[in-house]
């Protein structure tokens, strides 16, 4: 069982630049990638950082920062656009035509135009990726260490309040037969007040209403089933999240159904103790992958 929740950050550097990846994790009902990478850094790295990460986690918001620093001062690289000079020339001298200008076209001209030279930093740029994706691997344990840590402590937390469940579900199992032999008296002295009417139709939904809210056997078996499917669940690999919440959910339903048909104080007391872990364990699920 692994969080949601996890941080994780790594330093790499060579001569001449150093690398900076930090990664931030919370909880997300689905896996929400956001990059920032600085300038010069490729889609294509983008997408492998994206890819990556998408193979060692399943759900969760991920923020990914990556800052780059050169150390020394950089050599520069001068390259200029030949083609797209060309093309500027064309257009110019179209526009000289149109508008009848005299002036000569000079080369001044070209230089506030975009693209046309470009200056860069004159770094290899597999040197840089390789940096990137070192850090990014050694940032990424972190957060999965993090998580990994975070998700056995929710994992205790969750077997406390199991365990206060079956306790209450156990108190409750007791005061079963009391509350059926209370029960039936009481069906007894209803069934004697109907008998005395004569309208038989209301006589028959009354008494099966009566008699079905009595009885919480069947709510109770499957209470304890879905534990049993909790507790399993709990032990399984990979993401549990959903699959607990959907478990939860048929826990809580036969839950309300016990309180509702129950007209035992210490019965719905005990009802109400089980919705309060219900509860805990939701907060708890909620930032489970």
């Amino acid at each position: 069982m692994r969080s949601m929740t996890g941080y994780g950050e790594a330093r790499e550097e060579s001569k001449k630049v150093e690398v900076y990846v930090q990664i931030k994790t919370v909880n997300h009902r689905f896996l929400d990638i956001e990059i920032s990478l600085p300038p010069g850094v490729s889609f294509k790295q983008e997408r492998k950082i994206r890819e990556y990460i998408q193979s060692k986690i399943n759900r969760g918001k991920i923020s990914v920062y990556v800052g780059v620093k050169g150390k020394n001062s950089p050599s520069l690289k001068v390259t200029v656009n030949e083609k797209l000079a060309s093309r500027y020339h064309k257009v110019l001298c179209q526009l000289r035509a149109t508008l009848d200008l005299k002036d000569k076209i000079c080369l001044s001209h070209f230089l506030n135009l975009p693209e046309i030279i470009k200056i860069e930093e004159e770094e290899s740029k597999e040197e840089l990726e390789n940096l990137i994706d070192k850090a990014l691997s050694e940032a990424l344990k972190e957060v999965l260490q993090m998580r990994k840590r975070e998700g056995e402590r929710h994992r205790r937390s969750i077997m406390e309040c199991l365990r206060k469940i079956e306790k209450n579900l156990s108190d409750i199992e007791r005061k079963i037969p009391l509350s059926k032999e209370k029960y039936q008296r009481k069906v007894r002295e209803n069934l004697k007040e109907l008998l005395k009417g004569e309208d038989k139709e209301r006589m028959a939904k009354e008494l099966a209403l009566l008699v079905d809210r009595g009885d919480i056997s069947e709510e109770k078996v499957r209470l304890y089933s879905h534990l049993d499917q909790f507790k399993r669940a709990l032990k399984e690999k990979g993401p549990l999240g959903k699959k607990l919440g959907f478990i939860l959910q048929e826990l809580q339903r036969e839950v309300n159904t016990i309180g509702a048909k129950s007209n035992c104080f210490d019965i719905s007391y005990s009802a109400i103790q089980i919705k309060e872990e219900i509860e805990k364990i939701r907060e708890q699920i909620q930032n489970i992958e």
